[in-house]
């Protein structure tokens, strides 16, 4: 494993096990910012006459679907023969949660969880040397906020230059450690 194969390898882990984008990433796509009511105004019939003939008895009201709906839900078992406008959505929107779950409900592939094994021994070694790892490629921000979630992890202060060294430690433990054949 080449240096380059390795910085590689520690980006795609911190993409997987990190904190998630919140714009600008190319990889990730952003949720949009649209207000949920905002999105449903598209669908609004616009004019209070509409609204009002909508719901009057001059309107059909979507009685057809919700007789289907009675049916699908097996309705005429026990009498019900319309489904009431309550248990019907009158707003047809879009999705609006994110297209990636938090929880990780996706394989995570076999290099990538090598990584993690890798990552959480080296933690449980020498705990300040797995803090600057993981914190290097698992979270976003400058290199401040980066040695001041480190100083937080492990309860001391750390400076710039001891987190350089040791995030650069870290890097040869896991090269060899990933470079090693496993029987």
């Amino acid at each position: 494993m080449t240096g380059d194969e390795l910085e590689a390898t520690l980006r795609a882990w911190g993409r997987v096990y990190g904190e998630r984008a919140s714009h600008g990433d190319p990889e990730d796509r952003p949720a949009r910012a649209v207000h949920a009511i905002a999105r449903g105004m598209e669908f609004a019939p616009g004019k209070r006459q509409a609204v009002i003939r909508q719901h009057t008895s001059m309107h059909r009201c979507g009685s057809e679907r919700r007789a289907a709906m009675a049916v699908a839900a097996g309705g005429a078992s026990v009498g019900l023969r319309v489904v009431a406008h309550a248990y019907c959505d009158p707003i047809p929107c879009t999705e609006s949660r994110s297209y990636r779950s938090e929880a990780r409900d996706w394989p995570v592939p076999p290099q990538i969880a090598r990584v993690e094994r890798a990552a959480l021994d080296l933690l449980e070694m020498h705990c300040l040397r797995g803090w600057c790892l993981r914190v290097s490629y698992c979270t976003r921000g400058d290199r401040d906020a980066r040695i001041a979630a480190v100083s937080a992890g492990i309860a001391a202060p750390v400076t710039v230059g001891q987190f350089r060294a040791e995030l650069s430690y870290a890097r040869v433990w896991m090269h060899a450690r990933l470079s090693a054949v496993t029987v």
